[in-house]
């Protein structure tokens, strides 16, 4: 990456931790807009207050999946009805929670989504970087849901894909605010990959991304727990900072392209 970038301010939503998530969606999008946006927004209500000051200049939103539950909808429209919802249509479109949540907060600036599997929330970092100064900070928001669907497709898919979905597949969202301008609290940033790895070796390509990029790195490495479901990157970095207290790498690593990426999260200097 070309910058210093800090992560300012972090969120994570998920039905499982966050019973009571619905509470920080606001009424009219609770009676028309798809579950995923509702996701989304929640957890970007927990890192952006409208009233202390200008919205992000940007929002980057990363996810596997996009609104499947409003694919589906769509679809069953079409085979049971010969047309479907434009509603569930429009919902469905991967960029559609980005253009919901910058209208939301009154976000003018790019507005990008990117679909990267695991490595979602690396390729949204490297993303950030390449925004200008104008941009900044940017509202990055890691999502996916787990739909009735994707349960009943897990045992069809693919060897590769299969057992990723099978283990602490949650659903949910992650938010945070990324700046170039380090403040009190911030912790700073850095992402690399994804590069192709082996299906059952993605370490190696960790260890030779921390060689290339952090040189002398003897902090603390989270390969493990962060490759197992789409979310579980982004979980795992929410988790690491509520906790942080030592350089950390975390990795992860996408069966359905094969890569793996790291997000490196270092102290303050």
């Amino acid at each position: 990456m070309k910058r210093p970038l800090y992560i300012k301010k972090h969120a994570l939503v998920t039905p499982v931790r966050t019973p009571d998530w619905k509470e920080l969606v606001p009424a009219p999008m609770k009676r028309r807009d798809a579950r995923i946006w509702q996701l989304a927004c929640a957890a970007s209500h927990q890192v952006i207050d409208p009233g202390s000051g200008p919205p992000p200049g940007s929002v980057i939103v990363g996810t596997a999946l996009g609104a499947l539950e409003e694919t589906r909808l769509f679809l069953d429209g079409v085979f049971t009805d010969g047309l479907g919802s434009p509603r569930n249509f429009i919902a469905s479109v991967h960029n559609s929670m980005a253009g919901k949540i910058a209208l939301e907060f009154g976000i003018s600036g790019p507005n990008l989504t990117l679909c990267d599997s695991h490595n979602s929330l690396a390729s949204s970092l490297i993303a950030i970087d390449t925004l200008p100064e104008s941009a900044l900070p940017a509202l990055c928001c890691i999502v996916d849901e787990r739909t009735k669907l994707l349960d009943e497709l897990q045992p069809h898919l693919s060897g590769r894909c299969r057992p990723f979905l099978a283990e602490r597949w949650e659903e949910g969202a992650a938010a945070f605010i990324i700046g170039s301008v380090p403040e009190t609290g911030s912790v700073p940033v850095r992402a690399f990959g994804p590069r192709p790895a082996e299906r059952r070796d993605p370490e190696s390509v960790y260890r030779q991304l921390i060689g290339e990029h952090i040189p002398g790195f003897s902090g603390t490495c989270l390969f493990g727990e962060s490759t197992t479901s789409y979310m579980q990157p982004a979980i795992t970095v929410c988790e690491t900072l509520d906790r942080f207290t030592k350089h950390t790498v975390v990795g992860s690593y996408s069966p359905t392209t094969g890569a793996a990426a790291i997000v490196e999260l270092r102290e303050t200097p």
